[in-house]
């Protein structure tokens, strides 16, 4: 059988556009995730988090225009994203800090810091509060470790109060990951107050570092949301600042492996 070059041509002509049209349609969809949600603020329900995503999904295919065709999906005729929602699917959400903590008992007001082992034991809780600010920190990296600081005092002067995101976001911040730890672990108010404790010990303990950010950078490498390239630059800033403080070489590999959450 004599093969037809232009139909074999034209053919994986066809595939290669149709190829280009689905990696062009996931970027928009990204772009326009990111677009959409930016300014939007983290869900505390289910029934939120669903209305919150069927209004993307009805400004994505009716409003949007989409970067390369100047048209929205519906005026495309295609790219049209449908909703959908799996009930089964576990999500985190806010839960009221008043409605979790549990009541202090004697043994527990005995607890004077989170220390040593102690810190291992809390971790269901102090994860998800230093991941929300990472996480915030990475979106807005105007802020500094002082406004940290200065947040979790708010916080545990108010952990039941309700924080306006667009005056007190960091807090928001705090609140929620302190209801998603306190999900994850019954804790009381006192228990809640040392972990707070804690963590602004954490902060004021890398204040030495130059930038006014150790604390921000260093949350952000140990829970592994910078790259490579990122972590050796911050590896080869801890030496440098260590040389040039005369801290001994051991010391100073310490802090470099704090930086690596395998090597703890």
């Amino acid at each position: 059988m004599i093969k037809n070059p232009g139909k074999e041509k034209s053919g994986n002509n066809m595939e290669n556009k149709q190829i280009d049209d689905e990696r062009i349609a996931i970027i928009e969809f990204d772009k326009a995730w990111e677009e959409f949600f930016k300014k939007k603020l983290r869900p505390r329900s289910e029934k939120e988090d669903r209305k919150q995503q069927e209004e993307f999904h009805i400004w994505y295919n009716n409003v949007r225009k989409q970067s390369d065709t100047g048209k929205t999906p519906k005026e495309m005729g295609k790219r049209i994203m449908e909703f959908s929602w799996d009930d089964s699917e576990e999500c985190d959400y806010y839960i009221p800090l008043n409605e979790l903590l549990v009541t202090e008992t004697a043994k527990v007001m005995k607890l004077k810091a989170i220390i040593g082992k102690k810190v291992e034991e809390y971790s269901d809780v102090i994860f998800p509060i230093e991941s929300n600010i990472a996480e915030y920190f990475l979106e807005n990296q105007q802020i500094k470790d002082a406004d940290v600081k200065k947040a979790f005092i708010n916080f545990i002067k108010n952990p039941f109060g309700e924080f306006d995101y667009s005056k007190f976001p960091i807090e928001y911040e705090i609140q929620f990951g302190a209801s998603i730890g306190a999900q994850n672990k019954k804790i009381a108010l006192h228990e809640l107050k040392l972990i707070v404790d804690f963590l602004i010990l954490s902060i004021e303990n890398r204040d030495y570092i130059p930038g006014e950010r150790g604390y921000l950078t260093w949350v952000c490498a140990f829970l592994g949301y910078l790259d490579e390239k990122s972590v050796k630059t911050l590896e080869n800033k801890y030496r440098l600042m260590g040389h040039l403080a005369n801290i001994p070489d051991d010391q100073i590999e310490k802090m470099i492996e704090s930086l690596h959450q395998e090597k703890m």
